[in-house]
């Protein structure tokens, strides 16, 4: 029988912070692509991201058996999941979405949500929240090239956005992170803001979880591929990733 697989899709290494989150908890066989030759995803518009991810999920569904889909962007998520799931009603396409009702029901009452552009205009298009949004342009290119080449130079970035952060959540009780790539600097950012810091992707791996697909793969090994766009980083990204699930890096 031909192994069923979980498609992971981002435009670099953020929906890794998805991937391990969700293998951690489910033995699976899982392909991520990182579309990093049209990364940041949250400086591009609707339609190019919807076009694109089409492409791309129809790539991967004649080359595999895909029987899931997990959008580990949440711009692709905001500007493109109900497309896609007009598009391919036969499978499960699971998004990534700020967790602002998280943190609505935890009780905080001045919350503020960075994100990407493209993320922050879309939220603002709804009426199902209530929080500060806030975009920064920057964040997940500078966090891209920081895990990636972790030089001095990017370490500074880092922190100055950081404090940057801290400046404009100022009166906030809850930072909720908006874009899969800022859990890479959550530890960071906790030790510069004073403040309880949400992010969703146990959120997104309960969803995986809740759809039993656990119930059909009854092989305990797993089948974990990598694909990049340019793939000149693969290393880098494998790296990331064990080191990842195990523990190296935290995303807690």
């Amino acid at each position: 029988m031909k192994l069923e697989y979980i498609l992971f899709i981002d435009s670099g290494i953020g929906g890794l912070s998805t991937l391990a989150t969700t293998m951690k908890k489910l033995n699976f066989n899982y392909i991520y692509f990182a579309d990093n030759k049209f990364a940041p995803y949250g400086q591009k518009n609707s339609e190019f991201l919807r076009t694109r991810l089409e492409e791309i999920i129809n790539k991967y569904t004649k080359l595999y058996n895909i029987s899931m889909v997990v959008l580990a962007c949440n711009t692709a998520t905001t500007s493109s999941i109900s497309y896609l799931r007009d598009k391919f009603p036969h499978l499960f396409i699971v998004g990534t979405e700020p967790a602002i009702k998280l943190a609505n029901n935890c009780k905080f009452k001045k919350i503020a949500t960075i994100a990407t552009i493209q993320t922050v205009k879309q939220l603002g298009l709804s009426n199902d929240f209530k929080s500060k949004l806030i975009s920064l342009k920057s964040l997940a290119t500078q966090i891209e090239q920081f895990m990636l080449y972790p030089n001095p130079q990017n370490n500074y970035k880092i922190l100055k956005s950081c404090y940057l952060i801290k400046q404009l959540t100022q009166n906030c009780d809850c930072l909720v992170l908006g874009c899969t790539h800022y859990p890479f600097i959550k530890s960071k950012l906790k030790t510069i803001i004073d403040i309880p810091i949400i992010e969703g992707n146990d959120g997104v791996s309960n969803r995986v979880l809740s759809l039993n697909l656990a119930k059909k793969h009854k092989n305990s090994s797993v089948k974990i591929i990598l694909s990049l766009k340019n793939s000149n980083n693969l290393k880098n990204y494998k790296k990331i990733l064990k080191q990842i699930l195990a523990n190296q890096i935290n995303l807690c």
